[in-house]
């Protein structure tokens, strides 16, 4: 009697064990992520800001694909204007190469194509609409809630002046389009009620969330637009040039609460130069490969084994149909050595 009692006190102890892990279990199979699952050797969280800089924007691309090589692990990206664009594409799952080729296919490097006529003239003179169908077309769901890997953007309310940085919840094609919404140039976002202008406005490298988050390691990519000019040929130079010194003095303090910045060299071109993406992309590559080997412990930060769960499909009633076999298991068994006891 003793014996049963015994037993039947571990089925019970065995089936809790089972339904307090079931609420774990079900979340770990229903979750398909698009980026490769993983088990990480250490706790050390690494975080990545990008920063606006329009068409350089695409050497963001190099200096993530020189990391993903080495196999360094990002775990929260934040992002403004053409950074947010690059970062908001990486953590929904897209290779830095695929993010390219993205780009060529949806013409983003053609200059027309992005400066397209905006024929509303509503505060703005191009139209990002295309930009925002592209948005829809390749991160469908609209949330960034639903990213595979933690992703902030930065725009500027204008309506209190503020920075604002966003990292769940819905709007995130149009978070995202206000982030780039360079003012003048295109249309301020309104959302809810609330006006947004180019997150470059205030915060060109927003380094904040990988703070907030509790990044150890806050790497921050950035461009050197601290090089001489010796000659302005025209007003639009003379305005670019303006704007560039307007935004580095914003990055520059942001740096320095950045544990490993990468300082991108454009080499002579200019944030209108989006044809030149193949040249932004390796830019930011060498950039990559130079933080690699100057920090050769990043590479202690890896992706080291795959996830052990082989079927994401698999229904949580495989598991309770286990879990009822094993109950009927132990019946049986306490069952039998009762009725032995009574014999």
């Amino acid at each position: 009697m003793r014996y049963t009692i015994i037993m039947k006190t571990l089925a019970v102890w065995i089936s809790l064990l089972f339904l307090v892990s079931a609420p774990m279990c079900s979340a770990q199979i229903a979750f398909t992520p698009q980026r490769p699952d993983t088990i990480f050797a250490d706790t050390v969280k690494v975080g990545i800001a990008l920063s606006g800089g329009a068409a350089k924007g695409f050497a963001h691309l190099g200096v993530l694909q020189a990391l993903d090589e080495a196999g360094v692990r990002i775990d929260v990206v934040s992002g403004t204007s053409m950074g947010a664009i690059m970062g908001m594409f990486y953590c929904a799952g897209y290779s830095p190469r695929e993010i390219l080729a993205i780009a060529k296919k949806e013409h983003m490097d053609d200059r027309k194509t992005i400066l397209r006529n905006n024929h509303k003239r509503d505060a703005g003179y191009a139209d990002y609409r295309h930009l925002r169908r592209v948005f829809y077309k390749y991160v469908p769901h609209n949330s960034f809630d639903s990213l595979s890997t933690k992703f902030y953007c930065c725009a500027v309310d204008i309506n209190n002046a503020c920075a604002k940085h966003v990292g769940e919840g819905g709007y995130l094609a149009q978070y995202v389009t206000a982030s780039a919404a360079f003012p003048v140039v295109f249309a301020p976002v309104v959302i809810e009620g609330v006006t947004y202008v180019d997150g470059g406005v205030m915060v060109n490298l927003p380094v904040e969330p990988l703070i907030w988050e509790g990044c150890d390691i806050r790497i921050g990519s950035y461009f050197d637009d601290e090089s001489h000019i010796d000659k302005f040929n025209n007003r639009k130079e003379i305005w670019m040039r303006s704007f560039s010194l307007l935004i580095t003095a914003n990055t520059v303090d942001r740096v320095l609460f950045c544990t490993h910045p990468v300082k991108i060299d454009p080499h002579g071109y200019s944030q209108i130069d989006f044809e030149q993406i193949d040249n932004w992309f390796q830019y930011g590559y060498e950039a990559g490969q130079k933080l690699l080997a100057d920090h050769p412990e990043l590479r202690q930060h890896t992706r080291l084994l795959k996830n052990p769960i082989i079927d994401h499909k698999a229904p949580l009633d495989k598991l309770l149909r286990r879990l009822d076999f094993n109950r009927k298991l132990i019946d049986r068994f306490s069952f039998r050595k009762n009725n032995h006891n009574e014999k």
